[in-house]
Parts: C-alpha cells; sequence; structure tokens
C-alpha cells in the first residue's frame, strides 16, 4: 500500500473507506438521474414571445430611404408583425445639416397598442430622451409604404419605400 492509503485507512478504517466508496458512487450516479422523477408537477410559466427588431430606415434630408430595398423589407416585416399583433419594432431616423429625429414604432402584444417614442438630437449630441406617443394604427399604403395614424402631436407619419422627389 502507499503511504497515503496506508494513512486514511488507518485513520478511518474499514466502515470510513467503504462509507467514502458508497457515497461517491451515489454522488456519481445522481448525476444521471431525472431530477424531476417523482417530484411534483411544476406550472409552467408562459412564455412571451421575442420582439422582432425589423431594422432601421434612414430618410435623406429630403424625405427619401438612403436605400430603397432595405426599406420595403423593414416595412413589410413590421406590416406582417402588425397584421398578426407580435411584438416587434421598426426605427426611423432622419436627419437634416446638424440634427437628427429617431422615432421607434412598436407594436406590443397587450392589444396590438401601437407606440412611438420619438427622440431629437443636435449633432454632435446624443439623442434626447424620448418623447412616447400612442398611434391609433397603421396601414399600408397601395405603394407599400406605411402610414401610422394620430401619432400624439406630430399626427400622421409615413414611411416611405421609395424615392418621392
Amino acid at each position: 500500500m502507499s503511504n497515503k492509503i496506508a494513512y486514511v485507512y488507518r485513520r478511518v478504517g474499514v466502515q470510513g473507506i467503504v462509507l467514502l466508496i458508497l457515497l461517491v458512487s451515489m454522488s456519481v450516479g445522481a448525476c444521471g438521474a431525472n431530477p424531476s422523477a417523482g417530484a411534483a408537477p411544476v406550472a409552467s410559466i408562459p412564455t412571451i414571445p421575442p420582439t422582432q427588431h425589423c431594422g432601421t430606415v434612414l430618410l435623406d434630408p429630403r424625405g427619401n430611404p438612403t436605400d430603397v430595398v432595405q426599406a420595403q423589407k423593414i416595412n413589410a416585416c413590421f406590416w406582417h408583425a402588425y397584421q398578426k399583433c407580435l411584438p416587434a419594432t421598426l426605427v426611423l431616423r432622419t436627419g437634416g445639416v446638424d440634427t437628427i429625429t429617431q422615432r421607434t414604432f412598436t407594436i406590443e402584444k397587450k392589444g396590438c397598442a401601437l407606440t412611438d417614442a420619438v427622440q431629437h438630437a443636435i449633432v454632435p449630441r446624443p439623442l434626447l430622451a424620448a418623447h412616447m406617443y400612442s398611434c391609433a394604427g397603421v396601414t399600408k399604403n397601395s405603394d407599400s409604404s406605411l402610414l401610422f395614424k394620430r401619432c400624439g402631436n406630430d399626427g400622421n407619419i409615413t414611411i416611405p419605400v421609395r424615392v418621392m422627389h
């Protein structure tokens, strides 16, 4: 016997070694055990669908999308989510020479509520805190642009998907 084993044997005796082997084998066996076997059933927690982040539509100072194809995809994503009342966001970002306005439209699952969080900035400063508005709804126009209706003080907001002028 090695010195370490002999020392342990003398300190704990045969019963101690048997007990140690038994405890180790039980703990190894428990690794593969099913912890819920025989346990009381647990109530399932309702899952909240993840929010679909449809993307950001960038408009140039004249109000035209900087990427028409991307704007069409983003609008289509948001419109699809709105039709099914799925949580989603769409960001509209417009800029002038030294200003930025960012609107984050959000569909809330509860009641399919539609909100508009408006932020402004003067470059190079960061965006200011958002002003929150409720919108009455959104419709899809024949050219696939989205029309957000009665959004607070700003009224109707259109997100175009083609160059207008």
